[in-house]
């Protein structure tokens, strides 16, 4: 299957520094966003290295392994450890912390939603859209009333570099020709609604992931950003796709 895709990532307000990083590698069916944990040191560099460390250690597998769950698991802990090693070897960034979700795409429709923190995965599918990832916060994770949740979004319950035990997320998923996936850190639920956001790709399904894209982070900005915010958008294709290079930033 090919895939046609494309990414934006804006820093919130007038803040120099984008603690959001995303991949796109079309070559390896890998796509991945990484959003830094604010009050932590060296987001930004928390959620690249993070990103870098779990492509680098999928694509050493050897093909046919990298959609089992044993594969994505070493992919994460060795994240992991490199966020934990470098900050045990630099006191200024010691406890670097990044939430990462990444989809993974191989033969045969077969896909895997690999997940920790509070960054988002969409699937569009047939009309009909749902997240294939839940947020790991007290919120969620206390069930809080809608009058306590504000407040409690804003601390994780689960990320990357939070210590050596690691609790994740893998999910198979079937991704067909046709279907549209929606990666974001959280800046973009925090300005559109899920039912806004089905709509919005409903309308726009049968244009270039690019346009998809740049229409969202268009309308995700109609409101000043008050966090990062980082949108990829995977299209699977049956079809013949000029060649796309890997992307991250």
């Amino acid at each position: 299957m090919k895939y046609d895709c494309f990414a934006l990532s804006e820093a919130a307000g007038s803040r120099d520094s984008n603690e959001d990083f995303v991949a796109l590698r079309p070559d390896l069916g890998i796509f991945a966003v990484a959003d830094g944990v604010g009050g932590k040191p060296a987001g930004d560099q928390a959620s690249r290295l993070a990103v870098r460390s779990f492509i680098a250690t999928l694509e050493s597998e050897c093909e046919s392994l990298r959609l089992t769950d044993a594969a994505l698991q070493r992919a994460l802990d060795h994240a992991n450890s490199e966020l934990l090693v470098t900050g045990q070897n630099n006191v200024l960034v010691k406890g670097l912390s990044t939430t990462l979700t990444a989809l993974v795409l191989g033969d045969n429709n077969q896909a895997k939603v690999v997940h920790v923190g509070d960054s988002r995965l969409y699937q569009y599918s047939g009309g009909a859209m749902w997240c294939l990832t839940s947020d790991h916060n007290l919120a969620a994770e206390l069930n809080a009333d809608s009058k306590d949740v504000r407040g409690l979004q804003r601390w994780l319950s689960r990320a990357l570099g939070f210590g050596t035990h690691l609790s994740v997320d893998i999910v198979s998923i079937v991704a067909s020709p046709g279907d549209i996936f929606v990666l974001s850190t959280d800046g973009l639920a925090k300005s559109m609604s899920e039912s806004r956001l089905r709509d919005f790709v409903k309308q726009l399904a049968d244009r270039p992931a690019r346009e998809i894209c740049e229409r969202l982070m268009l309308e995700a900005m109609s409101e000043p950003l008050d966090d990062d915010l980082t949108i990829s958008v995977v299209k699977a294709n049956s079809g013949p796709l000029p060649a796309q290079p890997a992307k991250e930033f």
